[in-house]
């Protein structure tokens, strides 16, 4: 039988927004806005795997670290703790897809602990004060820093392409162009 465990909420409030970070890049005259923003959409969990509580060919046992980080988290007895695990790494031929199996059981309890969440990009290219074009980019784990820094750089030119597009269109507006 699949347990699953909900995911809790930071006991710290998140900011009204949801956004985790913000910073601004100054190029050619115009303004880029890039928000790392909480993902409010959980995602599928079970793409790491899924805690079960009956014994099977394909699980291995949650060790007992596990059990406990994730009863100090729910609050609840050891018996509400699934004792077996199971992914697509299971059962394992060899050492090497155990290895794996290990490692995303450790990750999917860090997720249901709160200990790293799903984000979004979003980048806006604003000018005079006005947002003229955005993109963006969602479902991206927070242990991802690396990757951030090149996803902004590609989510900037794909908002100046949406700028240049909203441009053209205001531009085809007899009444924007009259008065310009």
């Amino acid at each position: 039988m699949f347990v699953r465990l909900p995911r809790r909420r930071a006991e710290t409030p998140m900011p009204d927004i949801d956004v985790e970070s913000e910073h601004t890049i100054r190029r050619h005259g115009l303004e880029y806005r890039v928000r790392r923003v909480f993902d409010s959409e959980p995602p599928d969990a079970t793409v790491f795997g899924e805690f079960v509580r009956d014994e099977a060919e394909d699980t291995i046992p949650v060790p007992e670290d596990v059990r406990t980080r994730l009863i100090g988290y729910y609050g609840r007895s050891i018996d509400d703790i699934p004792r077996w695990y199971r992914n697509q790494h299971l059962p394992a031929e060899d050492g090497e897809r155990l290895r794996y199996a290990r490692e995303d059981l450790q990750h999917v309890a860090a997720y249901f602990c709160n200990e790293w969440w799903m984000l979004g990009v979003v980048v806006d290219v604003v000018a005079a004060g006005i947002t003229v074009g955005s993109a963006s980019l969602w479902g991206i784990e927070s242990t991802s820093d690396k990757y951030f820094e090149e996803l902004e750089r590609e989510l900037m030119a794909d908002a100046l392409a949406d700028a240049r597009k909203t441009y053209g269109r205001m531009k085809a507006i007899p009444s924007l162009a009259k008065s310009a």
